[in-house]
């Protein structure tokens, strides 16, 4: 039994607290919310804001004192891999480095890193002020562009771009969710988009998943870049498994990732494969804690675990082929306020194929246009043995949603 320590015990969080127990191993639970959902089941309690470095260190370091101990650092559905870096340096436990930790954080050092490997990503400029890119915009015209801050997060500040757009509202918008008021421009690549997820032990390496994500409102969300979920396994898994888990391995080794978890956003352009961003980390959106277990048996999570602990992962008891499928679907309303939430039973909600069903609003909520995925107002994921199936539930279940929730 050891303690492994995570950063963040919000509700994407909790399946893998919950699987961590289950593992043997005791909870070190650190979020700034002291009343995260997943502090009701863990064993220990940090209060720090986990994105803060410092104060984590120093939180940390505090609780140490008490006697107690914490054996491995894992971020499960957060961001905050530059944070667990830290904590493992100073502990001098089993992670990253934290100039790894940097390359898998930074888009732009990210795409530099990456292109020094031969690895494909969309062409890109790195922008500090206005001028320069209405100058990028301006000589590069007819063409698609997505702007974004260099360091930030679940599509904030994330606009589609091109000559048409009012180049300075853009540019301040996006500003506005930059810590390091650096921005990213980058080409905008048409083709299908892809979610992966890898284990890396040094040489040997696997990718656990493959999903097929849906950016079916595009126009409606525009220049806002939204994702409405997915599918698992993605369409594309036979003929680009192999294809795909070298990239992932090459990524790691690019970034200097040598043991870990990395997951990757891919296009599938029209002259290849290109990588839009990768994370040293375990996934959100239920991916890691949900999906790929339901849909291949991959235990990525005890995977993420050993690794903390120093320990090799089973890759023999790892699988390409799915058992499942899996699909996903976000609630999207108009704006106005939460009046009611009606309960909703019966088939649609029952039906065993709604494997997590989750609502991000309250009444009284102001509910706003959705800029990012935040702004996203719940979710339904389903898992059964065919594909058409589960998105066909997902879509009964979101439609029943919608006309249980009355906005004024």
């Amino acid at each position: 039994m050891a303690n492994i320590l995570i950063l963040g015990g919000g509700i994407e969080s909790f399946e893998g607290i919950e699987h961590v127990k289950r593992l043997g191993h005791k909870v070190v639970l650190c979020d700034i919310n002291e009343n995260a959902i997943g502090r009701v089941i863990s064993d220990f309690f940090i209060r720090a804001n986990i994105y803060n470095e410092e104060e984590v260190l120093r939180e940390v370091i505090g609780f140490l004192k008490s006697g107690d101990n914490i054996d491995g650092v894992v971020a499960i559905a957060t961001d905050t891999t530059k944070t667990v870096a830290r904590i493992t340096g100073e502990l001098g436990l089993s992670g990253l480095s934290y100039e790894t930790a940097i390359l898998a954080t930074d888009k732009i050092k990210m795409k530099r890193a990456l292109g020094k490997y031969g690895i494909k990503t969309p062409d890109f400029y790195e922008i500090k002020d206005c001028t320069m890119l209405e100058d990028v915009i301006k000589d590069a015209k007819n063409k698609t562009f997505v702007l974004k801050p260099s360091d930030s997060r679940g599509a904030r500040g994330v606009l589609r771009i091109d000559s048409d757009s009012d180049i300075e509202s853009c540019f301040n918008y996006s500003l506005g969710f930059s810590f390091s008021k650096i921005l990213i421009l980058e080409e905008w690549i048409d083709g299908p988009q892809l979610s992966v997820e890898s284990i890396i032990w040094d040489d040997e390496y696997f990718l656990c998943g493959i999903a097929d994500r849906n950016y079916s409102r595009l126009n409606e969300t525009y220049p806002y870049v939204i994702e409405d979920g997915g599918e698992t396994p993605s369409k594309y898994s036979e003929k680009l498994w192999s294809e795909l888990n070298q990239l992932m391995y090459r990524s790691s080794k690019a970034v200097g990732l040598n043991r870990g978890t990395i997951k990757g956003d891919i296009i599938i352009g029209e002259d290849g494969i290109y990588i839009i961003e990768i994370a040293a980390r375990l996934s959100g959106g239920y991916f890691s804690t949900i999906t790929i277990p339901s849909v291949y048996g991959n235990d990525i999570i005890k995977a993420a675990v050993d690794i903390s602990l120093n320990i090799k992962p089973d890759f023999q008891a790892l699988s390409r082929d799915n058992i499942a499928y899996q699909a996903n679907r976000f609630l999207f309303l108009k704006p106005g306020v939460v009046k009611d939430i009606r309960l909703i039973t019966g088939d649609i909600i029952d039906d065993p194929l709604v494997k997590k069903l989750v609502l991000y609003i309250n009444i009284g909520d102001k509910i706003n246009s959705v800029t990012d995925h935040t702004k996203r107002c719940g979710m339904v994921l389903c898992i059964g043995e065919d594909r058409e199936s589960v998105v066909s539930k997902c879509v009964e279940v979101i439609s029943a949603l919608k006309k249980s929730i009355i906005i004024e």
